[in-house]
């Protein structure tokens, strides 16, 4: 395969993990700790060698709470406690892999995909080339765009704007307001109540954007129901958006493959 003159590897580091986590089933806790650290090495070393780059980084997010449970209290409440071990398997596979020159970074007060929003908003500003982010995330395909693309490292999937337009009915541009509109079981985003994804994407489409249904004039009863409950849509809105007036601490020559650890901006 060919290099691009630059091209930035991003990982989303907490989702390949706990992925391949919940992939592994063990009756003992410690023994799906080990079986996950040596398979998260391999998927770390597979996704370095299948996708060729110049600039590489595996994301994190940081740990306790951020800006988004400031906003919403009840944000990602109905999730469980990180599963035993987990956290020290994630300090320790990021030791082994700045020890072999693959940076890694979290971010206090923000999430890992605020981190890699941050990573492609600057990356585009200053025209380098293409990036690709590997992870799962249905959020992140709000970052698409002609030199940005989002990998399913585990199905082998490059999830565009036809794997959007066909999962979603919409086109990525759009991912945020659908969102704010069903919202999201996983982080507990509470969406607008009574609107499911077939209504939110007839709405989208007919009005262009979450902004365009609350500011439209519609007698349609889905659409009075989301200006009724504009608070709530609005939060949303909010959660899913990303925080990107933020440094991540990391410069372009830090992310170079193989090269030096400085902390130039």
């Amino acid at each position: 395969m060919t290099i691009p003159s630059e091209h930035l590897l991003v990982i989303d580091g907490n989702n390949l993990v706990r992925r391949i986590h919940a992939a592994i089933k063990q009756e003992d806790p410690a023994t799906q700790i080990a079986e996950t650290l040596r398979s998260c090495r391999g998927s770390f070393r597979r996704a370095r060698e299948n996708h060729p780059h110049t600039h590489a980084v595996a994301v994190f997010d940081a740990s306790g709470q951020n800006w988004r449970h400031r906003l919403y209290p009840q944000y990602k409440a109905d999730r469980g406690p990180s599963p035993d071990g987990l956290a020290d398997l994630m300090k320790s596979l990021r030791t082994e892999l700045e020890a072999q020159r693959l940076r890694t970074v979290s971010v206090p007060d923000i999430e890992a995909d605020d981190a890699i929003a941050v990573l492609a908003l600057r990356w585009q500003q200053r025209n380098r080339g293409a990036m690709t982010i590997l992870s799962t995330d249905k959020d992140l395909c709000a970052l698409l765009s002609p030199s940005v693309s989002v990998y399913d490292h585990f199905t082998n999937v490059n999830r565009d704007a036809a794997w959007v337009l066909a999962r979603f009915g919409i086109e990525p541009g759009l991912i945020q307001d659908y969102l704010a509109l069903v919202g999201d079981k996983t982080d507990n985003i509470p969406g607008v109540k009574g609107i499911g994804p077939v209504t939110a994407v007839k709405l989208l489409r007919e009005f262009k954007s979450l902004q365009g249904i609350l500011e439209s004039r519609s007698i349609q009863k889905v659409a009075r129901q989301v200006m009724r409950d504009r608070e709530m849509a609005l939060v949303s809105q909010a959660l899913v958006q990303f925080k990107t007036d933020v440094s991540i601490g990391l410069s372009w020559a830090d992310l170079r493959a193989g090269d030096g650890v400085g902390r130039d901006e």
